[in-house]
């Protein structure tokens, strides 16, 4: 597993974390400007650093192979493609507390965030991905 040091090297933006002044928004992922970056919230545990950095890059992943979401510019989507793709990884090395906050972030902020990230989330949960973090969770509690 990529190390958060490790993660900021391979992005393709710049990764700056700083005191963001807007409440529950833990990243800020901006491709559209000429030189691209990536903001996290200092305040935010280790762990949903992690996950946040994750999910930001796969925004920029997405953004650079000119996803179908990208050019749909369809918001919902790329939410979905982006949690999805940060679900897979933490399950691929098996990072439980990483995964665990994930899971229960998106569980509890994403259906009634905003009427994008409520799409995203019934995408997410019709995905074959969110089964796979249920069963896994439920058979690693700590």
């Amino acid at each position: 597993m990529l190390t958060i040091k490790r993660l900021k090297e391979l992005s393709p933006y710049k990764v700056y974390y700083r005191d963001l002044p807007w409440a529950g928004c833990f990243a800020y992922c901006k491709e559209t400007l000429l030189q691209p970056f990536i903001q996290i919230d200092n305040a935010s545990p280790r762990e949903l650093r992690y996950v946040t950095l994750l999910h930001e890059l796969a925004h920029a992943r997405h953004y650079k192979r000119n996803c179908r979401c990208y050019r749909e510019d369809n918001r919902a989507l790329k939410e979905f493609h982006a949690e999805r793709f940060t679900f897979r990884y933490l399950l691929r090395y098996k990072y439980t507390k990483a995964l665990k906050l994930a899971y229960e972030q998106t569980l509890e902020t994403w259906p009634t965030y905003d009427e994008d990230y409520n799409k995203a989330f019934r995408m997410l949960e019709k995905d074959k991905i969110w089964k796979k973090v249920q069963n896994y969770l439920t058979n690693h509690k700590r």
